[in-house]
């Protein structure tokens, strides 16, 4: 997420936790939504979901941050938290409600090359 000095937080869609996201990735999300006319019912209805669920916060210089009561009540965050990375977002999940992780699969280096050998091409291009 680099080091951003406020971070978003906002319930997840389908999953009984929080996402914490970067500004330049909500900043992308709601170019978007000003894109549409103030008249679309279905964008303002998005507009406005977000605007009452989304809290901006303050990283402080032990990145440490502040989330809403209401929010934590959603996630059912009593104590102890568990943070889940991954390349946009990561999900806050109250320690007790954190699904089981998946098994562990024997990492495919070739694979892995192959995706980034792609990756770099498509940045040359």
């Amino acid at each position: 997420m680099g080091q951003p000095e406020y971070l978003y937080v906002f319930p997840d869609m389908k999953e009984d936790c929080l996402n914490l996201m970067p500004p330049h990735e909500i900043e992308e999300m709601l170019a978007e939504l000003k894109k549409a006319s103030p008249f679309d019912a279905e964008a303002d209805s998005l507009r406005t979901a977000f605007a009452q669920c989304a809290q901006m916060v303050k990283v402080d210089s032990a990145w440490r941050i502040r989330i809403n009561d209401d929010l934590l009540n959603f996630a059912e965050v009593k104590g102890r938290v568990t943070l889940v990375g991954g390349i946009l977002n990561a999900k806050i999940w109250a320690e007790e409600k954190m699904p089981p992780a998946p098994p562990q699969k024997k990492i495919d280096v070739s694979a892995a090359r192959a995706a980034m050998a792609k990756l770099a091409a498509m940045r040359r291009a």
